[in-house]
């Protein structure tokens, strides 16, 4: 339908730091205890828990150095990096921003989001770095590398 451009898609694997690991696993053991019961204050804390967890793996240490790495690779021009949080966004841009990128924040803190938009679309910006703002609804101008902090 012509919807949708044609891309190729590349996988990078990161690992949790030892600190972030044990995290991991002290949550995961503390979850399984919790989904045998059938106690609805259980079955609550069991949803808060995992949501811990899965942040955990979403705000990964290694992302960052596997980001770089990628930078290196293919400098960002019309670039887009989406985020898990507010504050690895915050910490993705000062990183493109400290290596001479042109990048900013576009999150639903940050007022100027038409502006920012219009700066990308004009070459202005080489980056946007997102949480959820540009998922669905927004028509975003040419965008040659997109990274996804999954």
């Amino acid at each position: 339908m012509g919807i949708l451009c044609e891309y190729e898609y590349h996988v990078y694997v990161t690992e949790l730091t030892d600190e972030e690991y044990e995290e991991f696993q002290e949550l995961t053991t503390q979850l399984g205890r919790l989904l045998n019961s059938d106690d609805a204050e259980d079955q609550e804390k069991a949803k808060r828990l995992a949501i811990r967890r899965a942040s955990i793996l979403k705000s990964a240490a290694s992302k960052l150095s596997a980001l770089e790495d990628i930078i290196r690779k293919h400098p960002p021009r019309k670039s887009m990096v989406y985020c898990a949080d507010i504050e690895q966004a915050t910490e993705v841009s000062r990183l493109l921003t400290h290596q001479g990128i042109r990048a900013a924040r576009y999150s639903s803190d940050d007022v100027n989001r038409k502006g920012l938009l219009a700066e990308f679309a004009s070459g202005q910006l080489d980056a946007l770095i997102a949480i959820k703002c540009l998922d669905e609804g927004v028509d975003v101008p040419e965008t040659e590398l997109v990274a996804i902090s999954a």
